[in-house]
């Protein structure tokens, strides 16, 4: 029980402090924050081991799954890799981390990079980010 209030009120703080630091999120929002990176940074090699990590705060009930897509950098419509897992139930900030590489010989190019949230199977938020394969 104590830890599912603290919990709920770390949750309560996180969303309060992101409520003043941007007047335009909504307490109705159901992924007020969504935060995506990748570690090394955005500039890889192909063959390099790449991490895109993820912090997500989510203000309502529910199975939360997220999805990593990454596109051709020719065709960005033609998908590369698809990948997906749940990360949490209901209230709460959740931490995510999917890892990849591009195989030893891909063409340099800019690929798009997805990251959706999923709420109940209905996608509520989504991030895209630019990486440079040299």
């Amino acid at each position: 029980m104590k830890n599912s209030i603290i919990v709920i009120l770390t949750t309560f703080i996180i969303l309060a402090a992101n409520v003043f630091a941007d007047p335009n999120t909504s307490v109705n929002t159901p992924v007020p924050t969504f935060t995506f990176s990748v570690s090394p940074g955005k500039t890889i090699n192909s063959g390099e081991n790449i991490t895109f990590n993820s912090v997500i705060t989510v203000f309502t009930r529910g199975k939360i799954m997220q999805t990593l897509i990454i596109h051709d950098s020719d065709n960005h419509s033609v998908i590369l890799k698809n990948m997906s897992k749940e990360i949490g139930q209901g209230i709460g900030t959740y931490k995510s981390a999917f890892s990849f590489s591009f195989p030893k010989g891909m063409s340099p190019g800019e690929y798009p990079v997805t990251s959706q949230i999923l709420l109940d199977n209905i996608v509520v938020t989504s991030k895209i980010m630019l990486l440079e394969l040299k």
